[in-house]
């Protein structure tokens, strides 16, 4: 059945000739909106194992976490002003990167992500 304009749908009740009281709509979270933008942004391209440019060294990507051989952890977020996925200020240029190298931007300067084998 079409929902309400209040946001409730009936619910069909069995046995009777028509629909039981409204339930309240299932509220999908913010969390899970704020995921599948990620994911549209492009976050399943970082999963994995990465080379820094930079010499910051090894590191790994597990959902929105980058991981460093040497301990240090950074957060992927969504800068929602700028439409895009960041790190540290850094956003990914995926227009000049390929499938194992992503290149990220800030302001006028560059790095890259190299990704490293599966066997390393």
């Amino acid at each position: 059945p079409p929902a309400l304009a209040t946001g409730v749908q009936p619910v069909a009740s069995p046995g009777r000739g028509g629909p039981a009281p409204a339930v309240p709509a299932p509220v999908v979270a913010q969390p899970v909106a704020c995921d599948q933008r990620l994911q549209r942004l492009g976050l399943d391209r970082l999963q994995g194992r990465w080379r820094h440019s930079l010499g910051l060294g090894l590191f790994t990507v597990s959902g929105r976490v980058l991981l460093f051989d040497n301990g240090m952890r950074l957060r992927i977020d969504l800068d929602d002003a700028a439409g895009s996925l960041q790190v540290a200020g850094w956003r990914p240029a995926f227009e000049l990167s390929g499938p194992d190298k992503v290149v990220w931007q800030s302001e006028d300067k560059r790095c890259a992500w190299l990704r490293e084998a599966s066997g390393q």
